[in-house]
């Protein structure tokens, strides 16, 4: 009934109080040790394509290294209502 994401992306925030009362917001994500502020150091226009980018490198590693979760495991059936395997792909990559 809900489907299960291919994966996620943490973003990490941190308020900072500046000297004169006012408040500045930096985030960085995952364990990426750049952290951004807005309008200084990334365009809003770009947020999606740093979260796109986070998570394709993500889901190289899993499907390079077979991670998954059990639930994943069995929640990908054939026809005939077999469990497949998720993390095995359909081809033979080295001849693609």
């Amino acid at each position: 009934m809900k489907p299960i994401p291919e994966g996620t992306v943490k973003v990490f925030f941190a308020l900072i109080e500046l000297a004169d009362g006012q408040t500045a917001v930096e985030f960085n994500f995952e364990n990426e040790s750049l952290r951004h502020q807005l309008d200084n150091t990334m365009r809003t226009n770009m947020f999606e394509k740093w979260i796109d980018r986070v998570l394709e490198n993500k889901l190289k590693i899993k499907s390079q290294l077979h991670l998954g979760s059990e639930f994943e495991y069995t929640r990908t059936v054939d026809d005939k209502g077999k469990v497949v395997d998720p993390f095995v792909p359909k081809f033979d990559i080295m001849k693609v």
